[in-house]
């Protein structure tokens, strides 16, 4: 595959540091040939080692994971090759358990690939297993575990590949994949698990073939980037991924070339750590540079889009808490004068106390509120004019700006 970018990396989160623990993430980019080298294969694969002090070699674990991962890719992929569907096929599958199963898996099964896949996942496990069995052999554990002896190497696995026909992309634990069209869109081929939230997550250790979600696709996508939680469980989606990661990397590609923007991710990760929360950070991705062009522009049509769309709901509240700070303000003024009446009315004069102090609370809580907004307004008018929207040859920056003031504005004639 020509005109093509790869990047991985990993990066030790800020709270490992500040106690000492190692990275305990891993993460892999590279091209897998298969069929006796006639297939070649871009792969991207991320573990995430879970760090409590139970899993104390899960960053053996994570490493053991792309290891294995890597072993039984050959196989497989010379297997899907011949049973990939036909042209414009895309299916995203969610674990064996039906109790797990999600709206996503709703997708046709095509029992063929569904067997293959799970034999896949299977090796993968069983490589897995024998790789850490071997690693307890040469290291023992400073104590048995009464979950047994894999569970100190716990570890999620999420994997791609993609070729010249078609992309495959698998996921055991939490994290995410996300992707980028050709038009545009946002991609989320594998679905969720319900077992993966609230800081809990299925595991290498304790899960198997059953346990593993994909998706496929022979439509080939844009971009496409594996990460850890590290940095998925502080975005609200995979459009905020697509948005927030995946569009500023393709405009720096477009800008600085492949070397830089490699740097740059490197010197971002650590910051990223930082910003979302402190734990390890892993990113896979691939990008198609010859589609990043239009790519950009349909990212920041739907950047612009959704930034109209929180300025007028961010609107409409400040206008519904200025009308309840007035309303308050007028009854905090006729409790006054009701206290002002009652002369010997002890009683009353008390509860209209009560009541003016529980309005002046709601009030100052109505007022900060009134200033958030503001803040979020100011922000988000600023996020517009960054966007960028080229002017054309007749029209000043000035005036790109003024338009699209002028657009939120319309948007609010129309909505509030």
């Amino acid at each position: 595959m020509k005109n093509i970018f790869t990047y991985a990396g990993s990066a030790t989160g800020v709270n490992h540091l500040a106690d000492g623990r190692p990275c305990q993430d891993r993460s892999y980019a590279g091209e897998v040939e298969y069929a006796g080298g006639n297939g070649r294969a871009v792969v991207l694969l991320v573990s995430d080692g879970h760090g409590s002090v139970e899993h104390y070699r899960s960053d053996i674990g994570a490493e053991l994971a792309i290891e294995s991962a890597l072993e039984a890719l050959p196989h497989i992929l010379e297997l899907f090759d011949s049973r990939m569907p036909s042209d414009g096929v895309t299916v995203s599958r969610g674990v064996a358990a039906a109790s797990m199963l999600s709206k996503a898996d709703d997708s046709p099964v095509d029992p063929l690939f569904e067997s293959t896949a799970r034999m896949f996942f299977t090796r993968i496990s069983a490589l897995w297993s024998g790789k850490v069995l071997g690693h307890v052999a040469d290291n023992p554990l400073p104590e048995p575990s009464v979950q047994g002896p894999a569970h100190p190497y716990g570890c999620t696995l999420i994997g791609a590949a993609v070729t010249d026909r078609y992309w495959f992309a698998f996921q055991l634990g939490d994290g995410a994949v996300a992707g980028v069209g050709v038009d545009g869109r946002t991609l989320t081929p594998v679905p969720g698990d319900s077992r993966c939230r609230h800081g809990r997550t299925t595991s290498m250790s304790r899960h198997g073939a059953s346990d593993f979600r994909y998706g496929y696709s022979t439509e080939l996508p844009a971009a496409l980037m594996l990460c850890t939680d590290g940095i998925s469980d502080c975005m609200p989606d995979a459009q905020a991924l697509t948005a927030g990661i995946i569009g500023p990397i393709a405009e720096a590609m477009l800008a600085d070339g492949s070397a830089a923007v490699s740097r740059e991710i490197d010197a971002e990760l650590p910051e990223m750590s930082r910003a979302y929360g402190g734990d390890d950070v892993s990113v896979a991705l691939w990008m198609n540079r010859s589609a990043l062009p239009d790519v950009i522009e349909a990212l920041r049509a739907q950047n612009i889009a959704a930034a109209f769309q929180g300025y007028t709901t961010a609107k409409r509240e400040l206008v519904n808490t200025e009308k309840s700070i007035a309303d308050i303000k007028d009854s905090l003024t006729a409790n006054m004068l009701v206290v002002d009446d009652i002369v010997d009315g002890c009683w009353a004069s008390y509860d209209a106390d009560a009541d003016m102090l529980r309005e002046n609370s709601t009030l100052s809580s109505l007022r900060s509120r009134q200033r958030q907004l503001l803040d979020d307004l100011d922000t988000i008018l600023l996020s517009i004019e960054n966007f960028d929207r080229t002017p054309s040859d007749n029209q000043s920056a000035g005036d790109v700006q003024s338009d699209t003031i002028s657009d939120c504005d319309t948007i609010l004639d129309i909505d509030l």
